[in-house]
């Protein structure tokens, strides 16, 4: 009878508490969406290990490399306003590094940067550490990195795909200097406002009343207040995806207007021309794996990316083909935590194709 009928079928309600208990995580946010609407939208856990306050909707959940998609669309959407090409290169943009940028990356082009195929080198913790809690503006911080970087020699090979945070810092880096404003209000004005992304931010302020992330310690999970100067990544690789948080309606929106464009309906953003640009694989990765710019790309019809800075992991795919995309974040990282995250992508999407 009916019990049997709850086993066979549990409510994503269900599935996402399971998921919880079972891999002993803080919280875990979801979001499936179909063109037209969202389908589920559910978070159940905690704000904090220690506080055991219950995250509600309002919260905004830590995206990470999510973010590289939406610089990608940025850029879609200043290429349509004609302020840059797609094949506008760093020469062309940077004419005064000339005389120390090394000779592979004068050619190279935002496709290039967007797609991880520039030859710039991977990045890691000490790349950024010359920029913790600088006083000088972001825009000429990530101006100076993007000069340093350039001038660095590195082994590195234009056309091979290398995936590195660098790509993203200079990208931002272009963009302000061509329309002299911020990549952060860049952003707002261009990506958030338009589609009604009322709560996204980039920042780490005023998160004190929201979830935390979570890092392992010894005796379990440590709350990571996020005003810390370790909460976060330093605010210049934003745009590869440090500070960008939103909420679960927030995601819902962004991931609708992506799974209309990719089955090919006209936005308002800008136009379609320019936006399959964003999900038209640039490098083969494996037999049905590829990065276009922002996105994984699988065959045949699906876009995905995941994203953490030690504290979250999010994970989003956008399938054309059936019609869904899909959002999963849990507010802590610990080893083992991408299966947690996979597998409830994985039930989520199995859900939907038995609903």
């Amino acid at each position: 009878g009916d019990k049997q009928n709850v086993d066979t079928n549990p409510s994503v309600r269900e599935i996402i508490t399971n998921q919880v208990e079972k891999y002993d995580l803080p919280a875990m946010g979801i979001i499936v969406v179909d063109k037209n609407s969202t389908i589920y939208n559910e978070s159940i856990g905690v704000k904090t290990y220690t506080s055991q306050e219950p995250v509600t909707h309002q919260e905004l959940w830590g995206i990470g490399s999510i973010t590289k998609s939406m610089s990608a669309t940025l850029v879609a959407t200043l290429v349509d306003q004609g302020v840059i090409g797609w094949n506008t290169t760093l020469l062309e943009v940077f004419p005064e590094f000339e005389e120390d940028m090394q000779e592979k990356y004068k050619s190279v082009t935002l496709i290039e940067l967007l797609s991880h195929t520039s030859g710039l080198p991977a990045d890691d913790d000490s790349t950024w550490e010359d920029f913790i809690d600088l006083q000088e503006s972001v825009v000429d911080q990530r101006y100076a990195f993007s000069y340093e970087a350039l001038a660095y020699t590195s082994d590195g090979v234009v056309g091979e795909y290398n995936y590195s945070n660098i790509n993203y810092v200079i990208t931002a880096s272009i963009l302000e200097k061509l329309t002299n404003t911020n990549y952060e209000m860049l952003m707002q004005a261009y990506l958030f406002d338009p589609l009604q992304m009322d709560s996204a931010q980039i920042d780490i302020e005023n998160l004190q009343n929201n979830v935390w992330g979570h890092k392992i310690v010894q005796d379990g999970w440590e709350p990571v207040d996020p005003q810390t100067i370790s909460a976060d990544n330093v605010a210049i690789v934003s745009p590869a995806g440090s500070r960008t948080y939103a909420s679960l309606d927030d995601m819902a929106k962004y991931l609708q207007f992506h799974l209309r464009t990719k089955m090919g309906e006209n936005t308002t953003v800008f136009n379609t021309t320019n936006a399959q640009m964003l999900y038209t694989p640039v490098v083969s990765l494996s037999a049905n794996m590829g990065y276009a710019l922002g996105w994984f790309t699988e065959a045949p019809n699906t876009i995905q990316h995941s994203g953490s800075n030690g504290r979250w992991l999010a994970l989003t795919v956008v399938d054309a083909r059936s019609g869904y995309a899909y959002f999963v974040v849990t507010n802590g990282y610990k080893e083992g935590i991408e299966q947690a995250v996979f597998e409830t992508m994985d039930l989520l999407i199995a859900k939907t194709k038995n609903s």
